[in-house]
């Protein structure tokens, strides 16, 4: 008994510090040797074990894929014709395993591929008719929906068109083949097979209306645990840059004053103090270059983030920055919240003026719905208005100041065209300075 507690004191520790040592190489050869092949098997190894949906516990899959692209490689979409039931190797390309998806078993996975071995399904009334639908319900046939993996039995449109009317049509043909094959497991099967599809009209289509690029990405999201398509911040790039006074790659431990980050907050860890009992957080804000960590003590908290602080939310974060570690010249850099604001009221807020742009053509009945639109959202942001002439650029401060949000820069979008306008950032020098022309307004 004497030897086994003098050799608890280090041979347990030696013992395991050989073990993974070995598995440390062994892995490290594969990973530099068959550097596909074996992101491929981690992958596979995290189904079933990833925390999709879950706010507070990390994604590794999300990681390996991160991974996975960081070395070069391509993951493909999920695909009912094309997808195996884990993920596998397709032309030198990583393609996404049907079991990855969320609400999608085992089950529903193997009768998926065995079906589409036979032959490539068509339609969504094909593939309801040759699946099991006693393994697969109409939760699981819209979770492959959201996550693109039908996306190629309407080859002819773009995902979000497509998506939206296989989701408008998903209860009708779940419905009609589970009819159909209850009939049929009774003995009254029809003659000539199963029941014809409804007639497919364009028109019908054409009244369902296209996800939004936000909706196609949340619900990527929702069943993949990830945005595979895009990313949502990419639709605020301009706010993002107007409002932060640092991106997450920028944080460093020579920064001693306050930082301001913008972003969306992707992780939510709701804690309670030990001490005194109250509600605080910690936050995982995300923006394009990264990923930082918030903490919210309990006065902030209360203050109203409590409020504002919900998955997907896109806010504005100001405190004090600090490293977690034993050196904090090399620690993981965290922020100590004093304030936190949702992103469109921070834009208003931080921003230096709104700036738009337009060619000599556009005329007075444009330049007036431009300031019709502009009344619309009264705020504290200057505007000005480029426009080009024959005699090079001309600049016109607007008497409107407004609110900058989604609505106002979907307005003048729509009269002035795609990428019609720009923010000054409050923390960064105006590239033109404005002057008035008298007697002039948009």
């Amino acid at each position: 008994y004497d030897m086994m507690v003098k050799f608890g004191g280090y041979g347990f520790n030696k013992s395991h510090s050989v073990a993974y040592g070995i598995v440390a190489y062994q892995t490290a050869y594969l990973k530099a040797n068959f550097p596909i092949e074996f992101m491929t098997a981690v992958l596979t190894s995290e189904i079933g074990h990833s925390s999709i949906g879950a706010e507070d516990k990390e994604n590794k899959l999300v990681t390996y894929l991160e991974e996975a692209r960081r070395m070069g490689m391509k993951v493909l979409p999920p695909d009912v014709n094309r997808s195996e039931t884990r993920f596998d190797i397709q032309n030198n390309e990583i393609r996404f395993g049907l079991l990855a998806i969320k609400n999608v078993g085992s089950g529903a996975a193997e009768s998926i591929v065995n079906a589409s071995r036979e032959k490539p399904f068509a339609t969504l009334d094909d593939f309801c008719s040759r699946v099991d639908l006693h393994a697969i319900n109409k939760k699981a046939v819209e979770s492959l929906i959201k996550a693109g993996a039908l996306d190629g039995l309407r080859p002819s449109e773009n995902p979000a068109a497509a998506r939206a009317r296989l989701l408008a049509a998903v209860d009708e043909a779940v419905g009609r083949q589970q009819k159909v094959k209850a009939d049929l497991d009774k003995g009254q099967g029809l003659l000539f097979g199963s029941a014809p599809p409804p007639a497919h009209t364009s028109a019908a289509d054409a009244a369902i209306k296209p996800l939004s690029e936000h909706d196609t990405l949340a619900f990527e999201r929702e069943v993949l645990g990830f945005y595979f398509s895009g990313h949502p911040l990419l639709s605020v790039k301009a706010q993002l840059k107007a409002v932060a006074t640092h991106e997450v790659s920028q944080l460093a431990p020579s920064i001693t004053t306050p930082v301001r980050m913008a972003g969306m907050i992707s992780r939510i860890r709701k804690m309670v103090s030990k001490k005194t009992g109250e509600p605080w957080a910690i936050l995982t804000l995300e923006d394009l270059t990264g990923e930082v960590t918030l903490l919210c003590f309990p006065k902030t908290y209360a203050s109203g983030v409590n409020n504002i602080a919900k998955v997907s939310a896109f806010v504005a974060a100001t405190g004090r920055l600090s490293f977690k570690g034993e050196d904090a010249g090399s620690g993981t850099p965290e922020i100590i919240v004093d304030e936190m604001t949702v992103l469109d009221a921070s834009v208003s807020r931080y921003a230096k003026r709104l700036r738009l742009k337009c060619d000599a053509t556009l005329g007075t009945e444009a330049l007036e719905t431009l300031r019709d639109a502009l009344e619309k959202q009264p705020g504290p942001c200057p505007v000005v208005l480029e426009q080009e002439t024959s005699e090079g650029l001309a600049v016109l401060e607007v008497d409107q100041r407004v609110s900058l949000n989604a609505a106002l820069f979907e307005a003048v979008e729509t009269i002035l065209g795609e990428r019609s306008w720009s923010i000054d950032p409050g923390n960064a020098p105006a590239t033109i300075s404005p002057r008035r022309f008298p007697g002039k307004k948009a």
